[in-house]
């Protein structure tokens, strides 16, 4: 069993507007050339639509920051200055950092760690909603398209078209 991803352009997907149509399981039915004895294989494909990927963007307008004395090695120094840093973003995500001994850097770093985890958060509601998405598609119908009848049938409805026409780009109308 192999597991092969088609990616269309924008442009193809509109070019056939009953595309969306065929969303669901389909099985292939032929009598390939070589077969001598005129068996009939099948094969099975499962097609989804998905949307290009969002870009994700990282909104650091309401972020707190507060500086607070950090503690450990480093001495005098570290002890009695303001070099830890703290930030909390309006999603109440709180991250610090009092690595160095020095402000800008713990505060590059802290700034750096919240981008890095809103992102993670952000992507992973994005797959979240795009794995729902294909959970619907998959109880979507099925077809089966069969060579040597020239024709498709939706299974759930009976429907039926002319496979040589579905294959020019031609058709898809009928599944709507």
């Amino acid at each position: 069993m192999s597991n092969e991803t088609a990616t269309l352009s924008p442009f193809r997907v509109k070019f056939h507007p009953g595309f969306d149509a065929l969303v669901g399981y389909h099985r292939i039915q032929r009598v390939p050339e070589t077969e001598k004895k005129g068996r009939r294989h099948s094969s099975f494909v499962f097609v989804t639509l998905s949307g290009a990927k969002p870009s994700v963007l990282v909104d650091l307008s309401g972020v707190v920051k507060t500086n607070y004395k950090s503690s450990g090695a480093g001495g005098q120094h570290r002890n009695k200055t303001m070099t830890g840093v703290r930030l909390q973003h309006p999603s109440g995500l709180i991250v610090t950092n009092a690595d160095t001994r020095s402000e800008k850097d713990n505060s590059e770093k802290a700034y750096a760690e919240l981008r890095r985890r809103l992102v993670e958060d952000q992507q992973s509601k994005l797959h979240e909603s795009a794995r729902t998405a294909k959970n619907a598609q998959m109880s979507a119908e099925s077809w089966t398209w069969t060579e040597w009848r020239d024709e498709v049938v939706e299974r759930s409805t009976g429907r039926r078209a002319k496979m040589s026409r579905l294959l020019k780009g031609k058709g898809f109308e009928s599944f709507n």
